[in-house]
């Protein structure tokens, strides 16, 4: 599966929304991670033992995570906590994302 932007690239989708809390960009690098795996939301719901609806207003920015949702999520795509922490240190440093391909 690959991330579809339907206007300009990743790095232009994270700079367009440079004025959103950070939290968003947490929710935004959690479905990108998710869509890389191959996982779909509701698999991650059900394997992070979260809400799909709640799991879906995190990516889209709406809802805050709490640090112990990070963990279960991270957990169920098989990542270290700290692994995402540092993808959002490095976008909000950076201003962008390189998108492995």
């Amino acid at each position: 599966m690959r991330l579809v932007i339907k206007k300009g690239t990743l790095r232009e989708a994270i700079d367009r929304s440079r004025h959103c809390p950070a939290h968003n960009y947490v929710g935004f690098i959690i479905r990108r991670l998710r869509e890389v795996s191959g996982t779909s939301q509701g698999g991650l719901a059900s394997r992070s033992v979260a809400n799909l609806s709640y799991l879906s207003a995190v990516e889209n920015g709406a809802n805050n995570i709490s640090i112990r949702k990070i963990w279960l999520v991270c957990n169920a795509l098989a990542l270290q906590p700290n692994l995402l922490i540092n993808i959002q240190n490095n976008i909000g440093n950076s201003g962008g994302l390189v998108s492995a391909r």
